[in-house]
């Protein structure tokens, strides 16, 4: 034989006005959020994926869609084709923090 009890249980209501607090408003466009930013191989970049940045030499490496890692010098904003991998390399690292300098 088997004996169980089942408690009795008496759902909580929930109070109506949680239900109707209007909450918060985000605002549809920010007019500052690319303040200060700088479009850097506008035209020249196709589709780049990934991105290093070497503090010390102040460049930008980065990945694009047609095989090839440019560089981008960011004082002057000269970007020049670094090396061409044959394919699409699908990511970036500085090794000893000299992937944009002497690799």
């Amino acid at each position: 034989m088997l004996l169980y009890q089942l408690d009795f249980f008496l759902p909580a209501h929930m109070p109506v006005h949680d239900f109707t607090y209007p909450g918060l408003k985000a605002l549809k466009r920010n007019d500052h959020m690319l303040q200060g930013a700088e479009l850097l191989g506008l035209g020249v970049l196709r589709g780049p994926e990934d991105i290093v940045y070497d503090s010390q030499s102040n460049v930008l490496c980065m990945g694009c869609e047609d095989g090839r890692i440019k560089r981008v010098t960011l004082n002057n904003s000269v970007t020049e084709n670094w090396i061409n991998t044959g394919g699409r390399p699908l990511g970036l690292t500085l090794r000893d923090n000299e992937c944009c300098r002497n690799c």
